[in-house]
């Protein structure tokens, strides 16, 4: 890597593919997308920052919220932005009859579906655990997310899947 200033609020973008002829800032290794770590060190090779992550999803990104200080987290990439630019949106839809809002949830989820026909739901966490299941019976239903500890979810549905994160 070349020597790099990166200046205060700025961001700078590296390409850890090994594909050093394209166009950018192409580092000359690779990430395995099955997990690994990895390590920002200055001229004196002291550890400025590192970070370890496990199985990679294509167009999730794995940052630092709040931005650069936080725990890392699962989020929508946020290309040169700070990353509660781009957190996940704060309502997501599906088939314009299923509505789960906040996202990221605070304390409490509140999910809409259109249809009036009972659905039951579950929330899991990264481990694959059930934190939270039941059934929705109204058009409007609270899930009290309080005791949800931080980071990402999968809110199912029926046959439906949602990716949901606490903060």
């Amino acid at each position: 890597m070349p020597d790099t200033v990166i200046k205060a609020s700025s961001y700078l973008i590296i390409w850890a593919d090994k594909d050093e002829s394209q166009a950018g800032l192409h580092a000359d290794f690779k990430l395995s997308s099955a997990g690994e770590s990895v390590y920002l060190v200055n001229n004196s090779f002291e550890i400025v920052n590192y970070a370890q992550f496990g199985k990679q999803t294509a167009d999730v990104a794995f940052a630092r919220i709040p931005n650069g200080t936080g725990n890392f987290m699962e989020q929508r990439p946020t290309f040169s932005q700070n990353n509660e630019d781009l957190t996940f949106t704060n309502m997501i839809e599906i088939n314009d009859q299923i509505k789960a809002y906040p996202n990221p949830v605070e304390s409490s989820l509140t999910i809409e579906i259109s249809n009036t026909k009972s659905e039951h739901y579950s929330i899991i966490n990264i481990f694959g655990q059930i934190v939270d299941q039941g059934v929705i019976r109204n058009s409007t239903h609270i899930i009290d997310a309080s005791h949800f500890t931080n980071g990402s979810y999968l809110l199912k549905i029926g046959q439906n899947h949602l990716k949901l994160m606490k903060h």
